[in-house]
C-alpha cells in the first residue's frame, strides 16, 4: 500500500501514478508495479494498493522503492466534497485465516455515494504499514451509514487499520 496525498489545487482530476519497486535482499528488482487513480480534493490522501503480478512465489520481498508522479493534462476538475479517513471498529481473526477489519462509513453528503472505492491501510504497533486491499462497496445513501468488512493481506497481526474513502473512478 502507497498512501499520496495532495496540497494543490491544480492536481484535483489530474492523475496520481504510484510506482513500486519490490526488492529481495540483496537489493534487485523483483519485480516493478503501478497503481492510478486520481486526485477529488485539496488535501485527499489516496491509499492506492500496488500489488506485483509477476512474482513467481519463490522469491521474497524484502523491502519496497515507491515513487509517484502526477499528470499535468490539464484535465482539471472542480473539487468535491472531502471523504473521510476512518479508523477501524474491529479488527478480527478472519473466518478463511487471515484477518478482517470492519469500519463505519458514513455518507455526510447530499448524495448516494455508488460503488466508493476505499483503500484500506493497516499497521502494526509500531505504526508501520504492513498491508491493505482496496474494496467498492456498492451503494452508501446519502445522510446513512453503513458497515464495510475488509479482509486485508497483511504480513503480521494488524494493531489498526485506516480506510481512505474515494469517490468512484
Amino acid at each position: 500500500m502507497v498512501i499520496v496525498t495532495t496540497d494543490s489545487e491544480a492536481a484535483i482530476g489530474e492523475f496520481v501514478t504510484a510506482s513500486v519497486n519490490f526488492l529481495d535482499a540483496e537489493g534487485q528488482i523483483l519485480a516493478t508495479a503501478e497503481q492510478i487513480e486520481s486526485f477529488k480534493w485539496v488535501g485527499q490522501e489516496l491509499a492506492m494498493p500496488v500489488t506485483p503480478d509477476d512474482l513467481d512465489g519463490k522469491a521474497k520481498v524484502a523491502s519496497i522503492e515507491p515513487s509517484a508522479s502526477l499528470s499535468d493534462y490539464g484535465m482539471a476538475e472542480e473539487s468535491k466534497a472531502p471523504l473521510p479517513v476512518l479508523d477501524s471498529t474491529e479488527v478480527k481473526k478472519g473466518e478463511y485465516g487471515g484477518f478482517t477489519t470492519s469500519f463505519a462509513l458514513t455518507n455526510d453528503t447530499d448524495a448516494d455515494l455508488k460503488s466508493p472505492r476505499v483503500g484500506v491501510v493497516c499497521y502494526d504497533a509500531a505504526k508501520k504499514i504492513i498491508g491493505g486491499t482496496s474494496m467498492y462497496p456498492d451503494f452508501v445513501p446519502a445522510g446513512k451509514t453503513i458497515r464495510i468488512d475488509a479482509e486485508p493481506t497483511v504480513s503480521g497481526k494488524p494493531a489498526s487499520c485506516k480506510a481512505f474513502v474515494n469517490y468512484e473512478e
